[in-house]
């Protein structure tokens, strides 16, 4: 005989904090998911915050020599050396900026008609300054666009990583609710199935009784028997559903040994998210397309560079008089340069960028649309089932207090020696059965009202 544990489901403990709010929370703790995917938005915040490496000044040294045979006592003299500072930065709007501080040294005769001998042999010194300006003919902000595009795509990759999050954390969290209702209704039938099997086994052993003084027939025991073991397969797959609800749920939350099944449920109204992230991913994607297409079209662009050099060449001296060479004036040198460097995005190159462009950007756009319908439609649904569960509500209501008036009566009459006691438990089985379809009842409507209330 199957024992009874059945509570008063009617009446529900209040908490500050409602069992499904806790379930929520540990599932935003324990989930791997969100938690691998609060990493992959970690690492995107990381390479934000760090985007100003990109245009950070660089610095290189060069140093070379070079030398001939042309005399071989001056074999080991080179014949050219030079070492210079070259000092570059970047800007925002494909804007560089380089500039090289150098001197160089070139080995020739101090007298024409003698012999290239070690005194001889002089160098000419020219230490030289020059910088050169570049700037991109399609910068971003000529493309109307606001904002540096290579910081802005990392921000909308932020966005998509921080979205996707959310969006995780909303799927896990709805699955969390929805397993979470699925117990309590399941055990509340497994509490009532129970009830219903042990008035079975009652019933049945008082038909038992009556055959064996042969007051009836023994075909009305087994017709019990069999309504019976309909009860206790119902009951079978009751239990099978529950320990799979239950199975799922420690999966999302982890240990819920202590859950209690018919607390209080938090406010229908309650919204995870009050705007949709999966919207917000695909806005942030076409954000990111965006950026990336202007940041294509910049980088490139054909640019357009300005250049100047200054030298001051001091007269070819012998080795040892370089330093007092350097304190006199020498010949002044200086050019200006200008160049256009043109790229292949005038070809077909410009074509293809633009093609790509708007083909993805007419993908993300049917996405939205595609987001917008599945949610009127989802709306839709669920209002029409949250109207179907009140109308079912009221005639669950209708039917407790109908059997539960029932069940006083029952009690009543067999005070009064009216009815047996097995009348008494019958109507107290089809009055914890009516309660138990009305709280099923109020717990899809309640399921229905809050799943449209995640709508956005």
């Amino acid at each position: 005989m199957y024992s009874v544990f059945f509570s008063e489901m009617s009446i529900h403990r209040v908490y500050s904090e409602t069992v499904l709010e806790n379930l929520w929370k540990k599932g935003r703790s324990y989930s791997i998911d969100i938690r691998t995917a609060d990493i992959y938005m970690q690492e995107a915040a990381s390479s934000l915050r760090y985007i100003n490496t990109e245009y950070e000044p660089e610095m290189s040294t060069t140093v070379s020599s070079s030398f001939n045979d042309t005399y071989e006592s001056t074999l080991w003299y080179p014949s050219y050396a030079d070492g210079g500072i070259v000092w570059s930065k970047t800007f925002p709007g494909s804007l560089s900026l380089s500039t090289k501080m150098g001197y160089e040294i070139n080995r020739s005769l101090l007298t024409i008609f003698e012999d290239g001998i070690p005194d001889n042999t002089g160098y000419t010194q020219e230490p030289f300054l020059s910088l050169t300006l570049s700037q991109g003919l399609c910068p971003y902000w000529m493309q109307g666009y606001g904002k540096d595009p290579y910081r802005a795509q990392l921000e909308y990759l932020l966005e998509q990583k921080k979205q996707n999050r959310n969006q995780t954390e909303k799927s896990i969290l709805m699955a969390v609710t929805a397993y979470y209702i699925q117990l309590r209704k399941y055990e509340r039938l497994i509490r009532m199935t129970e009830r219903v099997v042990n008035v079975y086994d009652t019933l049945i052993d008082s038909l038992t009784e009556s055959y064996e003084r042969g007051n009836l027939e023994i075909a009305k025991v087994w017709e019990q028997e069999n309504n019976r073991w309909e009860y206790v397969d119902d009951l079978n797959g009751y239990y099978d559903s529950r320990e799979t609800a239950l199975k799922y749920l420690c999966m999302y939350c982890g240990d819920i040994s202590d859950i209690d099944y018919f607390s209080e449920l938090p406010s229908c109204g309650i919204s995870l998210f009050d705007y949709n992230p999966q919207k917000k991913i695909t806005e942030a994607q076409i954000g990111q397309l965006e950026a990336l297409y202007v940041l294509n079209k910049q980088s490139n662009a054909p640019s357009v560079s300005l250049g100047g050099s200054f030298s001051d060449t001091a007269e070819t001296v012998s080795f040892r008089n370089f330093i007092d060479a350097l304190k006199e004036k020498g010949a002044l040198a200086w050019s200006v340069t200008a160049s256009v460097s043109f790229s292949s995005l005038s070809s077909g190159k410009k074509e293809v960028l633009d093609e790509n462009y708007k083909l993805n950007h007419s993908i993300y756009e049917l996405e939205l649309q595609n987001e917008l319908k599945e949610n009127e439609k989802s709306y839709t649904y669920y209002c029409k089932m949250i109207e179907i569960s009140k109308m079912q509500l009221e005639k669950a209501r209708l039917m407790e207090a109908t059997r539960s008036a029932f069940y006083r009566d029952a009690k009543t009459r067999f005070a009064q020696g009216n009815c047996t006691k097995m009348d008494v438990l019958q109507a107290e089985s089809q009055h914890f059965t009516a309660e138990c379809i009305e709280e099923n009842t109020q717990d899809t409507l309640w399921y229905y009202q809050w799943m449209r209330s995640q709508i956005k």
